[in-house]
């Protein structure tokens, strides 16, 4: 029987599911990053997530 949940498409979000779970994802601190997703037996079973700072402004 298949399982079913609701989620805001109004906010920016990655989710994961697996293991009949889901798990959402924020995005990186900041906006600038990204977000690497580890599989192990065709299960995620690790995430990992870098951000990137920005320096200055639309340099030329």
């Amino acid at each position: 029987m298949a399982k079913e949940t609701k989620i805001n498409l109004e906010e920016n979000m990655i989710y994961i599911v697996s293991n009949q779970k889901l798990t959402p994802m924020n995005p990186p601190d900041g906006g600038f990053g990204e977000t690497i997703i580890m599989w192990q037996n065709d299960n995620a079973v690790h995430a990992t997530t870098k951000f990137t700072t920005r320096i200055g402004e639309n340099r030329k």
